[in-house]
């Protein structure tokens, strides 16, 4: 499996568009500081068709490492969400893809 980075991203988003690889990528990474903002604020973020972001609380916890007690603190943490339209589609395509293989 390759690894898609940001600037593989705007350079797609620019071959899409009349933006430039840099506007593109300066978008990209305005959406997600974006994205973050909302997040850190306790907001949650729906993206139709895609999915949502939203923090979820992680608890206190307590574990053994190397015989000696240690706490975790609680902390917030990302989770993502699919959307079901998004799922249907990744199916699809991925089914597809496996047919043209075969």
């Amino acid at each position: 499996m390759k690894k898609v980075m940001i600037n593989d991203l705007a350079k797609q988003l620019a071959s899409k568009t009349n933006l430039t690889q840099k506007r593109a990528k300066e978008l990209i990474n305005l959406t997600f500081e974006l994205i973050s903002d909302e997040l850190i604020n306790d907001n949650e973020v729906l993206i139709s068709n895609f999915g949502k972001f939203k923090t979820t609380n992680v608890n206190r916890e307590e574990t053994v490492l190397k015989q000696a007690p240690y706490k975790i603190r609680a902390s917030k943490t990302v989770s993502f969400s699919s959307a079901k339209k998004f799922n249907q589609y990744f199916r699809r395509i991925n089914h597809e893809q496996k047919d043209s293989r075969s």
